[in-house]
């Protein structure tokens, strides 16, 4: 399998801000078990989830693609996948603000 290259060039000055990008890009690969309804397991890359849901006691991944459940403490989560753009947002939710498009609250 051939890999992708990326070079990154810039001032010395700027080594910091590159390491975030650099460390933020590799954190892309990351994905995390979720299970369907009966039990089968999938590997689903963190960045393709749109959020987490805590309801009582139970922690549910949302994709594209449907709900999941997976058996991760909510608050493992929010530190785990917080550089991935995992913030969160109420007491039982875990936005994937990567995945965020525009709401104006003039369309409701």
């Amino acid at each position: 399998m051939r890999e992708d290259t990326i070079i990154i060039k810039g001032h010395p000055k700027n080594r910091e801000q590159i390491k975030i990008i650099l460390n933020a890009l590799s954190k892309t690969r990351e994905a995390i078990t979720l299970y369907d309804d009966e039990h089968n397991a999938f590997l689903i890359p963190i960045i393709t989830i749109y959020y987490f849901e805590c309801i009582d006691r139970k922690v549910y991944a949302y994709t594209k693609n449907g709900i999941y459940r997976l058996y991760e403490l909510f608050s493992d989560l929010k530190t785990k996948y917080e550089a991935l753009g995992i913030y969160q947002i109420n007491k039982t939710t875990l936005l994937n603000i990567c995945l965020l498009y525009t709401s104006d609250a003039a369309d409701e």
